[in-house]
């Protein structure tokens, strides 16, 4: 499974089908050039358990999701290669 989010909408590629799931969140909606890959758990169509998050601007967070939001234990990576573990 692999989402897409950019632009304030969330496109789903499972190799044999795509379509557009509404919605908005990430941390760069405003930055059109920026797209985020997730792959993870869903619960009521919004990220929730374990999940990976990369962007194309190099940052990642691999951790604990609830609500479409980081929630828990998670390690963000950051461009220069700098890492912060711990609660979010």
């Amino acid at each position: 499974m692999l989402l897409i989010y950019n632009t304030g909408c969330w496109l789903f590629c499972p190799r044999l089908k795509d379509y557009l799931r509404g919605g908005g969140g990430g941390s760069n909606q405003n930055d059109v050039s920026v797209v985020e890959t997730y792959a993870g758990e869903w619960k009521n169509d919004k990220r929730s358990g374990y999940g990976v998050c990369e962007r194309t601007d190099g940052i990642k967070f691999e951790g604990e999701w609830f609500n479409n939001k980081k929630n828990g234990y998670g390690v963000t990576t950051f461009q220069n290669g700098s890492v912060e573990e711990g609660q979010t």
